[in-house]
């Protein structure tokens, strides 16, 4: 089978966070290296397809308290 580049990169993702239990922290430099990919740009697209899809929840943190949903890619 073979897949689009955005396909591979989301499963990266998707096999990474699904694979923490409990879920861990992971910043997006972090993830960045850990998928292999460089443009952040790419990672916030797929994180964002993930998560509209219900494959994923999102939760930002800043100074220790957890921020609403919509202020994540501001």
């Amino acid at each position: 089978m073979s897949f689009l580049p955005s396909e591979r990169l989301e499963l990266a993702i998707y096999r990474h966070v699904s694979a923490l239990h409990p879920p861990v922290p992971v910043s997006l430099p972090q993830l960045s290296q850990i998928v292999g990919q460089n443009e952040h740009s790419k990672i916030v697209e797929r994180l964002k397809d993930l998560e509209s899809n219900n494959r994923i929840v999102l939760t930002k943190y800043s100074g220790g308290q957890r921020l609403p949903p919509r202020q994540f890619f501001l």
